[in-house]
């Protein structure tokens, strides 16, 4: 399993206790910070620091690709997604929990009046539409959900089939 920007390993507990777990995250202080909560919870976690718009890691490796609040704050959503969709096995899940854009007209004027504000202080983009990417890059949603007011989107993709050769 690979888990793009850990962070702090906040998802840890909610993995199955047997899960190899491999976290990718730019900032080396908060890899420290998922590595002690992993012992603290006796879970086996690999962690790299490492740009996920460029993983170092070869196609197909992962059973299960996972991402939590990143889409809001990547550069290039697209990018991200193509290397998540590029890492993860055939068989395998691409599972993404992302805010963005409302499916309310009257949230996503209050989103957009925000954003630009947002974007200053938290390098955060409060109005993307997270929903709509997995499938520009031809991940296949199976579910997606939205609360919030359609704020949050948990969404559980397939990665495109392999490119014949």
């Amino acid at each position: 399993m690979l888990e793009v920007g850990i962070g702090t390993g906040i998802n840890l507990p909610f993995y199955p206790p047997t899960s190899v777990i491999h976290g990718v995250d730019l900032s080396r202080p908060m890899l420290e910070r998922a590595l002690a909560r992993a012992w603290r919870l006796g879970r086996q976690l690999d962690v790299e620091a490492m740009d996920a718009e460029c993983l170092r890691f070869p196609d197909q490796s992962f059973d299960t690709v996972v991402s939590t609040l990143t889409l809001c704050t990547t550069p290039d959503p697209l990018r991200l997604l193509r290397e998540m969709a590029r890492v993860c096995r055939p068989d395998g899940r691409v599972l993404l929990l992302e805010h963005g854009a409302s499916t309310a007209p009257m949230i996503n004027r209050i989103l957009h009046r925000l954003a630009p504000g947002h974007l200053r202080r938290y390098a955060c983009h409060l109005s993307r539409d997270v929903a709509t990417l997995p499938g520009l890059v031809g991940l296949r949603v199976i579910d997606s959900r939205r609360y919030v007011f359609g704020v949050l989107a948990l969404i559980e993709a397939v990665p495109p089939p392999p490119a014949p050769v």
